[in-house]
């Protein structure tokens, strides 16, 4: 919940909690860009089962397999977007905290929530 940060910050001080989120945000980008490269590998040479034609199936059996490599491919590229957006949003939260010049920034940025939902949104995408 946003309300406790400025507590926070008063408590253990504006260096050590920007020092936690940055690092629990580029734990995120981290583990996205590992996903991110298995995606991206999928999407250039997908398993062998997808890459295999259905047009030797008959009626049910061709749809059905047309539909799940669509299905395949919709949700993966759907995925690698996902990891994108997970890399650029921790990216801009590490720019916007090394751009902020005073401390009495970071504590406005979290005083009105903004900053705690930055680091949901990284966490969730």
């Amino acid at each position: 919940h946003p309300a406790g940060w400025g507590a926070l910050l008063m408590i253990h001080g504006i260096p050590e909690v920007t020092g936690r989120l940055r690092s629990k945000v580029e734990n995120y980008a981290i583990y996205s860009a590992l996903f991110l490269s298995v995606s991206m590998g999928w999407l250039a040479d997908p398993p062998g089962h997808m890459a295999e034609s259905c047009e030797e199936l008959t009626d049910y059996y061709f749809w059905e397999c047309e539909i799940q490599k669509r299905i395949f491919a919709y949700l993966v590229g759907l995925g690698t977007m996902a990891h994108m957006l997970s890399i650029l949003l921790a990216m801009t939260f590490n720019n916007v905290l090394n751009e902020a010049a005073r401390d009495s920034d970071v504590i406005r940025m979290f005083a009105r929530g903004q900053g705690f939902l930055a680091t949901v949104r990284v966490q969730y995408a």
